[in-house]
């Protein structure tokens, strides 16, 4: 299924390029950038028997929450739009908070600190850009007034 978006098949890419008259080829690797999760989702189902819903409630939603925000997080970084457009530096700090917090607790001694150091930046950094996109769409109502 993944050959939808994977050049050089990606038949949906191409597809999606001809009706936008743009190049095939970059359409499809753009696709493939922004569908990276559905590489990475199999490898955490392995690493994660939570995800499959083996374990307590509890393990279940505290895993699932965990790695949307990842995901979120990385998709952010790749894409370059969180809230807001991300500059470069963002960009980079979206990525290695992704890593952090996608990296399973238990794979290597210090994990489980990195997962969480990972997961509390982000909640500023993710925090800090909402905040500063809805001061950026009031500020123009508040200047029309």
């Amino acid at each position: 299924m993944l050959s939808m978006i994977t050049p050089p098949v990606a038949i949906a890419a191409y597809a999606a390029a001809n009706i936008a008259q743009v190049s095939g080829w970059t359409t499809g690797w753009v696709a493939a950038m922004v569908g990276w999760s559905t590489f990475f989702i199999p490898f955490l189902f392995v690493l994660e028997p939570a995800l499959l819903f083996e374990g307590s409630l509890a393990s279940i939603a505290w895993n699932l929450m965990r790695n949307l925000l990842g995901i979120y997080v990385g998709t952010a970084a790749i894409v370059g739009y969180g809230f807001t457009m991300l500059s470069p530096l963002h960009r980079w700090l979206y990525g290695a908070l992704a890593l952090a917090i996608l990296i399973p607790p238990n794979t290597f001694p210090g994990a489980n600190m990195l997962d969480w150091t990972g997961l509390a930046v982000a909640a500023v950094v993710v925090t800090f850009d909402f905040l500063r996109s809805r001061a950026a769409r009031t500020a123009p109502q508040a200047r029309a007034s």
